[in-house]
């Protein structure tokens, strides 16, 4: 049965938009209004544990520093229930499971936070353009998640092991089982281990390398150098 990849950015920790033309911000092409949202301003130490739980790879100075933007990424079914149809009939486990069709989400998850001592102050103009910066610079890492998960589809239509899952009937569950109880683990069970294998083969290396280049010493050196020059100029108007 045929699939559709479907992808669904969410910002579960910035439900608010932030508008850009207040501050100055750049916004990269690519982006919607939707995907600038007011961040999370936030000390060192939460700054800090947050790279760590939300790390693919390895963070760079200017993510720990000024800004984060933190990302995962996880696959839903439409309807679960009615895409993955029992074969056998039987009442007791094991079932035999096979995907009928339809839609599947692909949902990253982001987030962006800023470092609290670069809050804007509505009085400083300076100090607007020193948040212009440092969210500017974020923001590039939401243009390269994005980008890279609107590619993601057709990525996964040339996927084998994926496929597999997707067209062959699984045998699943125990005979201690009711069926019911086995139906409800199975898709549990298939639903990540098809986004382990979207997260393994087709993102993690991709967002990974993207972050490294946008956080590179070169680039991390332009960003931070704006900013100094902006710190120098608040400290002597």
């Amino acid at each position: 049965m045929a699939v559709t990849f479907t992808t669904k950015v969410q910002w579960p920790d910035n439900p608010r938009r932030l508008q850009a033309t207040d501050f100055g911000i750049k916004v990269p092409s690519g982006l919607s209004d939707a995907h600038v949202r007011e961040p999370n301003f936030v000390d060192v130490s939460v700054m800090s544990t947050k790279s760590k739980e939300h790390a693919v790879g390895q963070g760079s100075a200017l993510s720990i520093v000024n800004g984060l933007v933190t990302r995962e990424l996880g696959v839903t079914f439409a309807n679960p229930e009615q895409q993955w149809k029992e074969l056998s009939g039987s009442k007791t486990g094991p079932g035999r499971f096979q995907f009928q069709g339809g839609e599947m989400f692909l949902e990253l998850q982001l987030g962006i936070y800023v470092i609290l001592h670069v809050k804007p102050d509505p009085a400083d103009r300076v100090s607007k353009q020193i948040f212009a910066e440092v969210y500017g610079h974020e923001l590039l890492h939401v243009v390269d998640e994005v980008t890279l998960l609107e590619s993601l589809p057709d990525d996964l239509k040339g996927d084998a092991e994926i496929s597999k899952l997707l067209t062959q009937p699984f045998n699943y569950g125990t005979s201690r089982q009711t069926m019911a109880a086995a139906a409800t683990e199975f898709r549990d069970y298939v639903r990540k281990r098809i986004g382990g294998l979207v997260v393994s083969d087709h993102w993690a290396a991709k967002t990974n390398e993207r972050a490294g280049r946008r956080d590179s010493p070169d680039e991390y050196r332009k960003v931070q150098d704006r900013i100094n020059t902006l710190r120098a100029k608040q400290a002597n108007p």
